[in-house]
């Protein structure tokens, strides 16, 4: 069952999204005009951020015409976040069943749009960006196992539940690799920025190293717990240990994670970004 992935195997970023993960919306040069340059050689994303920002969501059916104006409308850091999204959704479109989708699919996507939530709630509104990309790309490693192993990879995630263990120890028992290794080669291969790259790989700190942390790292970390809560997915004791420390870290009462209730959830699924993830993925 030995498990063989190394930096061939991970799938290339399309030269928009490279371009995307590099472009920097509150640089001195970024525009919608510079933005539209990147986006528009590529038909396809460009007609998905058309179909967002047309979208009732943002109360301007059929209204918006250009590349341009969508993204004036939808704003810079916005565009840039839907297009990794976009991109991401390409990638995990061969996953298939409803547990493998849950897990690899929705879960990143809930998570990142905890995720801006949640910057705000630890006093770090300006990270919103980042904390969403952090979101979306912390189980990439687990998108790519899924892909190569399918269902016999769905037995797995459903064992770690019923069991009550980590998916590093069962992934590492069972491949001889962990998807945390997967992220270290998608981060070389996609030439990630160093503070969302720092945070997808640092999700198995301990409580411990919390006040050590970046707010990115512990950002995604508290988001990821209260995605578990929104997907009633059970976490490990040692999950708590950490979500408590960061609780603690930020001073947050411990029940400010009781806001993440299914009526939370109702309304994030009406987010265009929710629906272009999981109901088109």
């Amino acid at each position: 069952m030995q498990l063989q992935i190394d930096e061939n195997r991970i799938p290339p970023l399309p030269v928009v999204a490279t371009r995307i993960m590099q472009f920097d919306p509150a640089g001195a040069n970024a525009s919608s005009s510079s933005m539209e340059r990147i986006i528009s050689p590529d038909q396809s994303i460009s007609a998905e951020v058309l179909r967002v920002a047309n979208s009732a969501y943002y109360g301007r059916s059929g209204t918006v015409k250009t590349v341009k104006d969508a993204i004036t409308l939808l704003g810079l850091k916005a565009v840039k976040n839907l297009v990794i999204l976009i991109t991401t959704r390409t990638m995990a479109s061969k996953i298939k069943g409803d547990l493998l989708r849950k897990h690899c699919i929705e879960f990143p996507i809930v998570t990142a749009l905890v995720c801006i939530d949640m910057a705000k709630l630890a006093g770090q509104p300006e990270l919103n960006e980042e904390a969403f990309l952090c979101g979306l790309l912390h189980r990439i490693g687990m998108t790519i196992i899924a892909l190569e192993k399918k269902s016999e990879y769905a037995d797995l995630i459903l064992r770690g539940i019923n069991e009550m263990k980590s998916m590093a120890e069962l992934e590492q028992s069972t491949y001889g690799t962990t998807s945390q290794n997967v992220c270290e080669l998608v981060v070389k291969k996609w030439n990630l920025p160093e503070s969302i790259a720092g945070a997808i790989l640092s999700q198995g700190i301990t409580p411990d190293q919390v006040a050590g942390a970046s707010h990115q790292v512990r950002i995604t970390s508290l988001s990821i717990h209260a995605t578990r809560q929104l997907l009633q997915i059970p976490a490990l004791p040692e999950d708590d240990a950490r979500t408590n420390a960061i609780l603690a870290h930020y001073n947050m009462k411990a029940d400010v994670l009781s806001h993440y209730t299914q009526d939370y959830f109702g309304m994030l699924k009406e987010n265009p970004f929710y629906q272009n993830g999981v109901a088109q993925g």
